[in-house]
């Protein structure tokens, strides 16, 4: 769950005695990040979120998603077992087509997304990330896989700080209106666009998203050392 697994990472932070830490999270880790700022916003420097799966109108994803992610977040608000048939047999999918052909299939809504998987390294990459995000276990997979329906809206409102949002303009999942919208009705989520970018821009542009989130989290680390040194 999103408070489970949020507790779980705090913990983690406890352990390795963190006092504080920045947040960057990719896709559904975003979420997770959300809910660990707004449990513990005294000790986050800097929540980032790539690509973000946000809190969106179901309505409003199916209108941008390929078939095949509409059809496995479809089944998942209405018949469970039928989405677990979908994931099982797009993983046979996966198996039998190989990657890059795969990764065509259901990313066919961005350009920028099907160049990044006609690149040998990158779909070898995401490759490797699904056979190790399959490898939990499909019922664990669908837990992942419904927070992107999930409303996690009371996260969203209860954070406090400022959201940075990194987001291309050729998303393959979230289309860049429906995410400035929601932007323009949480203020406090700070986007920056990324030009002929899609949903797998940590692919596609790694030095460049790297240098962005280092900058970032260098001004929230000053803004929080001047505030510390003024009380």
């Amino acid at each position: 769950s999103l408070e489970g697994m949020s507790a779980f990472l705090l913990k983690f932070a406890d352990t390795l005695k963190l006092d504080k830490f920045a947040l960057v999270g990719g896709t559904v880790g975003f979420a997770y990040a959300v809910k660990m700022a707004s449990l513990q916003p005294g000790r986050v420097i800097s929540l980032i979120g790539i690509s973000g799966y946000l809190p969106v109108d179901p309505k409003i994803l199916n209108k941008s998603m390929a078939r095949y992610q509409r059809g496995v977040l479809f089944t998942l608000q209405k018949s469970r077992p039928l989405a677990k048939l979908l994931v099982l047999s797009g993983y046979k999918m996966f198996l039998q087509l190989g990657g890059p052909r795969f990764f065509q299939q259901i990313m066919n809504t961005s350009k920028s997304d099907l160049a990044v998987v006609e690149n040998a390294n990158s779909v070898g990459v995401l490759s490797v990330g699904l056979r190790i995000a399959g490898a939990q276990g499909v019922e664990a997979l669908l837990n992942d896989s419904f927070l992107v329906l999930h409303n996690w809206s009371d996260a969203v409102d209860e954070l406090t700080m400022v959201a940075h949002l990194l987001h291309g303009d050729d998303d393959s999942v979230f289309k860049m209106d429906a995410v400035e919208a929601f932007c323009d009705e949480h203020p406090n989520f700070k986007l920056s666009k990324f030009e002929n970018t899609g949903q797998l821009m940590i692919y596609a542009r790694p030095r460049k998203i790297a240098q962005h989130i280092a900058a970032v989290i260098e001004e929230d680390l000053q803004k929080v050392t001047e505030k510390v040194q003024n009380s």
